[in-house]
């Protein structure tokens, strides 16, 4: 469990903007420009389905921004030094001036650089308040690392004025979703990022009632963002959705002691370990994936 302490210095944005107020849309380029620029698609009006296009780093500034202090960043300490403020765009206001629809049926990812994306159901954002960050005292990302001699995680990353979770499943809590090197936003309906990952048994039963269930509400927050079903999820692992419902499947101990903790089995590997998860909860991740892939063949 990643833990955000911070103070909120400004905010840039108002109840007014976010009813519905979404001055200036921005220009849609068809191409990338600059490094800055950032990919948009889905539900946007003026982009074709199928097709993305492109918003320039000038158009983000020109937007209401936050500005936090953060105490703590364990993703990047280098962010927890004293007075280090980053600001940004909170997301919900980001989609309304990039005239997304974002309404209680929708859902966005962020899409990262190396394929890692970070699915945030519109329950999510309201109840966290995501900031999209822009810039590390006035710098942009990688201007600052440079000159820290830093991570850069630019062009642009997710960071919170304060975290506190919404929910625990089982031995899983809410967690803060913060990708970093951020290139895209993609924005969709809840139904079509999860419609190849829900159990028809979620469509029947609250959340957390059964363990397929339960480990179906664990799953599309902690393993979605590094494994994909189609074209939602992230592609950073490269082992899809399918392939990890064959391994549950086939060799459920394997699975599930390699969710607890990957490292033992292979040391080199990049997915961080699950030390908190209890038996009770690696079983229910374990019978969600041998069940919904077997669901969807």
């Amino acid at each position: 469990m990643l833990w955000r302490i911070a103070l909120l210095i400004s905010l840039g944005c108002t109840g007014t903007l976010l009813a519905g107020q979404t001055g200036v849309r921005p220009e849609l380029h068809r191409q990338r420009k600059a490094a800055t620029d950032l990919e948009v698609s889905g539900l946007i009006g003026g982009v074709p389905r199928g097709e993305s296009r492109f918003v320039t780093r000038g158009f983000l500034l020109s937007l209401p921004r936050i500005t936090v202090h953060l105490d703590q960043f364990e993703d990047f300490p280098a962010l927890s030094k004293p007075g280090v403020l980053v600001s940004g765009v909170d997301l919900e206001v980001l989609a309304a001036r990039l005239g997304a629809a974002f309404d209680d049926a929708s859902a966005m990812e962020a899409i990262c650089r190396d394929g890692y994306a970070a699915a945030y159901p519109v329950g999510y954002i309201r109840f966290h308040h995501p900031i999209f960050v822009l810039a590390i005292d006035g710098l942009s990302p990688h201007a600052w690392a440079v000159k820290h001699h830093a991570y850069d995680a630019g062009p642009y990353f997710i960071a919170y004025a304060h975290f506190e979770p919404h929910f625990r499943i089982l031995a899983h809590d809410d967690r803060p979703l913060e990708p970093d090197q951020i290139t895209k936003l993609l924005f969709a309906t809840k139904d079509a990022v999860y419609a190849g990952i829900e159990p028809r048994e979620a469509r029947e039963t609250p959340l957390g009632v059964t363990p397929v269930v339960a480990g179906f509400r664990i799953a599309r927050q902690n393993c979605f963002r590094c494994h994909n079903s189609g074209e939602y999820g992230g592609s950073q692992s490269g082992i899809s959705w399918k392939k990890l419902g064959k391994i549950a499947r086939e060799r459920p101990q394997y699975f599930s002691d390699w969710v607890h903790d990957p490292r033992t089995i292979d040391p080199q590997t990049k997915m961080p370990a699950n030390p908190d998860y209890d038996q009770a909860t690696l079983d229910a991740i374990t019978r969600y994936f041998a069940v919904v892939t077997l669901e969807g063949q």
